[in-house]
């Protein structure tokens, strides 16, 4: 039985996932627009070194930040990061010196706003059942037509020159930090329990499967770190690799929108879980012959991605305890940018010796983290007792 994501949504619910969107864009932006603009104006090891800078600071800090947010309001802590993330990320194509420019990425980095962990968080806390499915399966959708739209803001930014990507990406920043805020206060003034006992239970350590859930989606952004980097090495031309690549990620798209539709569908949700392990090692058989199979492969495989993204935070949501949650999804995001950072040192670095390897990596990748959800799942049902009571609460 289906039925429309309006009409299974609250307002505010679809309000979370409209931000999100933007959120995503932007924060796709932000890596490409550091690379050209310190490459052209200082060169592409200054960019690089700016861009690790970046990501290891931005992934780290999130957890931080859900922290901040619990005890000194969510709309005070977005308003400050997004001021700070906005004079950063806008300074990166102002300044001159090479050391200056990785101090900045990093700044700026580090200032970004906890929207995706803090949303995740805010519509567990509002749904339950199919309409949290639905939500994260919507939520993995966008993420996917993010990763198409941000390369075409960045190429229309250029154009109002050097300091057009980003400047475009700190304004997103700052607008997208300031309509969170407004979206998440209401919602945060009916979570005030989870808050307080965020407070009381911080020193509280997260469970086994909560933990093996964030391991498991730093495995899965790896894997698809990994796929991105044997794709632009196997096709080897700009034109046909953001063609694929746009092809991959709108198959992506067509598969959170076709679940989240969907009221019982986890079975099949567990069901498309082997399929980038296959995906991945059928398309290492095609690394030097057959580019149109390997890029049908590629596409086709795209339709697993948005709902075994979905999967993975429903589980998250499913096993951790409400004063967790926040902070379960800030490592979440943590892990899954180092993850695909770690990962494409690695695929990069080895790309040119050896692709098959490259793509058997990613799928030994995607078989840790399918062990890691279906242990979590499987493995009793006293996982998710505290998620239940919950979910009556909220019933």
């Amino acid at each position: 039985m289906t039925s429309t994501i309006k009409e299974r949504l609250p307002t505010p619910a679809l309000a979370i996932l409209g931000v999100t969107l933007f959120y995503r864009v932007a924060t796709s932006m932000g890596p490409l627009a550091i690379l050209l603009t310190l490459t052209e104006k200082l060169s592409l090891s200054i960019a690089s070194l700016a861009l690790t800078g970046w990501t290891l600071a931005g992934a780290l800090s999130q957890p931080l930040w859900i922290s901040v947010a619990n005890r000194a309001g969510l709309q005070r802590t977005l308003l400050a990061l997004g001021s700070v993330s906005f004079a950063s990320h806008a300074g990166i194509g102002v300044v001159d010196g090479a050391l200056a420019a990785v101090v900045l990425s990093t700044v700026a980095g580090a200032s970004l706003p906890p929207v995706t962990a803090q949303a995740r968080a805010l519509l567990a806390h509002m749904l339950d059942g199919s309409r949290l499915r639905a939500a994260f399966d919507a939520e993995a959708a966008l993420a996917s037509s993010a990763f198409v739209i941000a390369p075409l803001i960045v190429a229309v930014s250029s154009l109002a020159g050097k300091v057009g990507p980003t400047v475009g990406c700190a304004i997103l920043l700052g607008a997208v930090s300031l309509a969170f805020g407004f979206v998440g206060r209401g919602i945060e003034r009916g979570s005030k329990e989870n808050s307080e006992l965020s407070k009381r239970e911080d020193d509280a350590r997260m469970g086994w499967r909560t933990l093996a859930l964030i391991f498991s989606g730093t495995t899965a952004y790896g894997m698809l770190a990994c796929v991105e980097v044997a794709t632009v090495a196997r096709v080897d031309d700009r034109t046909g690799t953001a063609l694929v690549l746009s092809a991959w990620a709108a198959t992506s798209f067509v598969g959170g929108l076709c679940f989240s539709r969907l009221k019982n569908a986890d079975r099949l949700r567990f069901a498309l879980l082997p399929v980038p392990v296959a995906a991945c090692a059928l398309m290492a058989a095609f690394t030097t012959s057959n580019l149109g199979l390997f890029s049908l492969v590629l596409v086709l495989s795209g339709f697993a991605v948005a709902p075994t993204t979905a999967l993975l935070t429903l589980e998250i949501a499913r096993v951790t305890p409400a004063f967790h949650q926040g902070k379960a999804f800030g490592w979440l995001q943590a892990g899954s940018w180092l993850g695909s950072a770690a990962a494409t040192v690695v695929a990069g670095s080895t790309a040119t010796r050896s692709l098959s390897f490259v793509l058997l990596f990613a799928a030994l990748l995607a078989a840790l983290s399918v062990v890691a959800i279906v242990s979590c799942r499987w493995r009793g049902s006293g996982a998710g007792e505290a998620q239940g009571a919950d979910a009556a609460r909220k019933q």
